[in-house]
């Protein structure tokens, strides 16, 4: 009796549990065929998750260019502080100084004045949430009437009122409807920013952008429009509509030169914390090493090896109480590990130079907090001529004497600017020193040439490097509101 009464529970007890399992239940919001209360399909796969598996998406552009050398003319422009009220004017006076420049005087009392040749360049890059969306588009707008140029690089943000440089969705979405409207430009080139964008369209958080464009050889406006990937400590928030979001948008953009005896370049545009190796919601890994990790997502063919990192920075600076010849500043351990990761670790990185703008100061702080705007070049630095006087040049490695005989590479700050012959070096960095500057300085200028891209170079014949450094400061006058550039004496 016991037993069948067992049995008998049992079976009753199956019997309510296939009964509970086999009642209809509803499909996956990722499943559904037809339209809930009306919504269209695209506003049903944003209740869609996305694969364990699944590849951030890729913003790869390829654009033809008129480059007539093998050398590379770099400019990075370094803002004294952080005022968005005058970003859109500094960005404007730089580049017109270099594309536009005005003639100067032979005599204040002639009315003949002598040719002032402009200044060519590869590569500009302004710091992050510099530009208003406003300045971009006029600027953009004005391009119509300018012959092929550089590329240029800068972070954008919403107003030059705002405290915040990050967008919201509506804010952003606005934005691409006004560039859209611009003639000359590529509208394709938007596409697979929107396509991310779209897809994310419901999100509360904000996004962090950049922009890189340029003038084809075509005569055509390329924009390659970047979210920011890799949160930094300070976009974080207690609030979701404050906080940053964190894309998965690998974005490249390689330079293909109509003069086929030049290589094509290919360029990553990131801003700040994209180049560190810090931690992500995704799984994905960040931008740099996602290059090669994530490289499927560029297609079957994609590209061999990226040869300018160039990154719009918005960072405090170490400071180090015992500089040599110098100011009291030092690049963050982290971004200097990340220069080291790329260079030994990432095989399409490995030959990579770095390209960075960052502000001078900061709200809140006394002196030089951030700075040491330069590039960091993966090649033995050469003993030569010193640099200027208002750069600071960091080397990676180690003496050559016997006594130092399986000691590890360090970074060390050369001595009076000199490279030195009793150390092996593998890379180095030439920046702007982090000085305190007059109230009139509203940017220091920092341009230079690399001789050849560390890809190119030809150690037979011997590296030389970053040469013809040249560094001007931008000057405000008070009383009028005027900008001009001057040329710095140690250059």
């Amino acid at each position: 009796m016991g037993l069948a009464k067992f049995t008998k529970t049992g079976l009753a007890w199956c019997v309510r549990l296939k009964n509970i399992f086999s009642r209809e239940k509803p499909e996956s919001p990722t499943c559904q065929s037809t339209s809930i209360g009306g919504s269209s399909a695209s506003e049903q796969n944003r209740f869609s998750l996305p694969s364990p598996l699944s590849r951030p998406p890729a913003n790869w552009l390829t654009w033809p260019v008129t480059r007539t050398r093998f050398t590379q003319r770099v400019v990075v422009v370094e803002p004294t502080e952080s005022a968005p009220e005058r970003h859109a004017d500094i960005f404007n006076e730089t580049l017109t100084y270099l594309l536009a420049p005005q003639p100067g005087l032979l005599d204040p009392l002639q009315p003949v004045r002598s040719f002032f040749p402009f200044e060519q360049f590869d590569l500009i890059t302004f710091p992050e949430g510099f530009l208003p969306g406003e300045g971009l588009c006029a600027f953009l707008a004005a391009m119509s009437t300018f012959p092929p140029m550089g590329c240029i690089h800068v972070g954008l943000r919403p107003t030059s009122g705002g405290k915040s440089h990050m967008f919201s969705v509506a804010e952003l979405t606005s934005l691409i409807d006004r560039i859209k409207k611009i003639a000359g430009i590529i509208l394709a080139d938007l596409d697979p920013f929107c396509q991310w964008l779209s897809n994310n369209s419901y999100r509360k958080e904000l996004i962090n952008l950049g922009c890189f464009f340029t003038k084809d050889a075509d005569g055509a406006t390329r924009v390659c429009l970047h979210p920011k990937n890799v949160r930094s400590r300070w976009e974080f928030s207690r609030r979701e509509e404050a906080q940053m979001l964190e894309a998965d948008l690998l974005s490249l953009v390689t330079l293909r030169p109509r003069d086929a005896r030049l290589l094509s370049i290919t360029i990553q545009p990131l801003l700040c914390s994209d180049m560190l190796i810090l931690d992500r919601e995704s799984p994905n890994d960040g931008p740099i090493h996602a290059i090669t990790s994530e490289a499927s997502c560029f297609g079957s063919s994609p590209p061999d090896h990226v040869d300018i990192v160039t990154v719009a920075l918005c960072s405090p600076q170490a400071g180090v109480a015992d500089a040599i010849d110098g100011p009291p500043s030092f690049w963050n351990q982290s971004y200097l590990d990340s220069f080291e990761r790329s260079s030994r670790e990432e095989p399409r990185h490995r030959y990579a130079m770095f390209v960075l703008a960052n502000f001078s100061s900061f709200p809140g702080t006394t002196g030089p907090t951030g700075g040491l705007s330069g590039a960091y070049v993966p090649l033995p630095l050469r003993a030569s001529d010193p640099f200027p006087e208002s750069t600071t040049v960091f080397d990676f490695g180690r003496l050559k004497s016997s006594d130092a005989m399986g000691s590890n590479n360090n970074w060390e700050i050369v001595k009076a600017k000199r490279p030195r012959t009793a150390r092996e070096t593998l890379g180095h960095i030439v920046s702007i020193s982090p000085v305190s500057q007059p109230s009139s300085v509203a940017a220091t200028m920092f341009s230079f040439t690399l001789q050849r891209l560390p890809r190119e170079a030809n150690f037979w014949r011997g590296v030389q490097g970053i040469t013809s450094c040249h560094l001007h400061s931008l000057l405000l006058d008070q009383p009028s509101g005027r900008y001009r550039f001057e040329t710095r004496g140690d250059r």
